[in-house]
């Protein structure tokens, strides 16, 4: 999402791997489907009702540092770009961007073109400069489609606040900013070189909410039986600064978020029951909880 962090499990790389579309046209906006009841509020193959008329962005990458900073676009100009909702209830978001690299838009019927990894391609931000992009104020989510390939729904963002957060290569640091829907139209973020690292767990902070979020809808991806995932609950999720806290499980659900160093692990611990066996499953996210960077999951 983003950010400059590689998909490194193969669980996530299932993810965000797959299918190629190099044509440079605009993905045309469609209207979502009605609102329908979710088979679970963690699959993203159910329909996320459009909002409003999307309002451009100007968002604007400044460099404050004394080097060049880079910024990845090798799938697209706006990839170095990640986007959440601020509890995460709708996933893992990307901002929507006119040229795409093994993306594919998903189309009823339509087939995704397997393509092999692209060359890598980035921008370079001079010290003291600026880069700007063009937001359209859409978003994508990436999902399965029916041949199994993954591919992107885009769509206006209903209303609320986001988070948005970009990462330079080579030590550029990552800088975040909130988006208020439909209100904010230009978004400054503000690379600085600084080590971005977990901040340690604060009562009232949401981030935590939006972590555990993430790891059922990787939960669900992952395939794990809808009926367990449903026992979860992100409001009840606990935020801990020792991994040793988290290694229980009391009542049918249990969910931790453990800052660690430059990431955050979001865990959820599954008790066996009804002949099911024991599931952990993490998943790892940047430090500020927009984007997942690898998933484990263990029984």
């Amino acid at each position: 999402m983003t950010g400059s962090a590689a998909p490194v499990a193969l669980a996530l790389s299932m993810l965000w791997a797959t299918g190629c579309s190099e044509d440079s046209r605009p993905v045309r906006p469609r209207l979502a489907p009605p609102p329908v009841a979710a088979s679970s509020p963690w699959s993203n193959e159910d329909p996320i009702p459009n909002c409003c008329a999307p309002e451009a962005r100007d968002v604007l990458v400044l460099n404050r540092t004394g080097a060049p900073i880079e910024l990845d676009v090798t799938y697209g100009p706006g990839s170095f770009l990640a986007l959440a909702e601020e509890l995460g209830q709708h996933g893992s978001l990307t901002v929507n961007q006119s040229r795409d690299v093994c993306r594919c838009p998903c189309e009823a019927g339509s087939r995704c073109i397997i393509c092999e990894a692209p060359r890598p391609e980035a921008i370079t931000i001079a010290p003291g400069g600026e880069h700007h992009y063009a937001w359209d104020g859409r978003a994508r989510r990436l999902r399965l489609n029916e041949h199994g390939e993954t591919c992107f729904d885009t769509y206006d963002p209903p209303e609320g606040r986001y988070v948005l957060s970009a990462c330079g290569q080579g030590g550029g640091g990552c800088a975040t900013a909130t988006v208020d829907v439909p209100a904010s139209t230009r978004v400054e973020l503000v690379l600085d070189g600084t080590p971005r690292r977990a901040a340690a767990c604060r009562p009232g902070d949401v981030m935590p909410r939006r972590a555990a979020s993430f790891a059922l809808f990787q939960m669900h991806r992952a395939g794990v039986a809808q009926d367990r995932i449903l026992r979860c609950d992100p409001t009840q999720v606990r935020c801990v600064d020792d991994a040793a806290q988290a290694d229980s499980a009391t009542g049918a659900c249990a969910l931790f978020v453990i800052p660690s160093g430059d990431e955050l692990e979001a865990r959820v611990l599954l008790p066996a029951a009804g002949g099911q066996p024991a599931v952990r499953f993490s998943a790892f996210l940047d430090p500020d909880g927009v984007s997942v960077r690898r998933v484990q999951h263990g029984e």
